[in-house]
């Protein structure tokens, strides 16, 4: 029963392997549309924050490390989908 079980996934993995890559490379290009809308929606707000406004003074620093850590996600996102 599991030499047919692994025969039965090899094929399957083999015949939904380049199906999985495409929709995963399809998912990775969608979420890198959705965090450029976001740059341009948020990230001045929350690397120049305006004095009065939802967020205290101290999280000013969050704030920016929130954006440099998401540019640093973008760029390896790039990385993957162009590998």
């Amino acid at each position: 029963m599991i030499v047919v079980t692994s025969l039965l996934s090899i094929y399957l993995l083999n015949h939904f392997d380049n199906l999985y890559i495409k929709f995963t490379l399809g998912l990775l290009a969608g979420s890198e549309v959705l965090d450029i809308i976001w740059f341009f929606m948020y990230a001045g707000q929350m690397w120049n924050p305006p004095s009065v406004g939802n967020n205290p003074g101290f999280m000013t620093e969050y704030l920016r490390m929130v954006v440099v850590l998401s540019v640093i996600v973008v760029i390896i996102k790039v990385a993957l989908f162009l590998t």
